[in-house]
């Protein structure tokens, strides 16, 4: 039987969930037995504060810092699966730091921001090799649709 695996990451504050999920990261994962499962998808959520293709305020020091943190899951057989565009909309106005041939999507908004003004894409979703043709992964980003969190939902669709 094969098993499957399927990540979620997150950004968070550092008093929004408990502090046992805040340490897991990909430079600490390996994966062994303990995180398989039985040919179901397993759901583990990690919490970093990352972005995807760029760095903040257009940083090349933090654009190749977060890179690090793909590339580590990539070389563990997890590959970006996302939400990325046109899987939800897009920033608009579209900021400054984010590179025009980004196909990011707002998935979270600050305390000044409302769902409409999101502009930072902080959710991510990766899945094992054998999983990857067989998810979908869409932003449910537009205002009515946002729900109460700073967060927007994610749809994974597993076929």
């Amino acid at each position: 039987m094969t098993s499957h695996q399927l990540f979620l990451v997150q950004k968070v504050g550092p008093f929004s969930v408990p502090l046992r999920l805040l340490h897991t990261s990909p430079s600490n994962f390996t994966p062994g037995p303990e995180i398989l499962t039985d040919g179901s998808i397993l759901d583990r959520q990690w919490h970093l504060n990352i972005l995807y293709g760029y760095g903040e305020h257009g940083s090349p020091y933090w654009a190749s810092r977060y890179a690090t943190a793909f590339a580590r899951m990539e070389a563990i057989g997890l590959r970006f699966v996302g939400p990325q565009a046109p899987a939800g909309r897009r920033a608009d106005p579209w900021p400054d730091e984010l590179p025009a041939e980004s196909a990011n999507v707002p998935t979270y908004h600050t305390s000044h921001q409302t769902p409409s003004t999101a502009t930072r894409q902080l959710d991510f979703v990766f899945a094992s090799t054998g999983l990857t043709e067989r998810v979908r992964v869409r932003a449910l980003n537009e205002p009515d649709d946002w729900g109460p969190s700073d967060h927007c939902r994610i749809e994974i669709d597993v076929q």
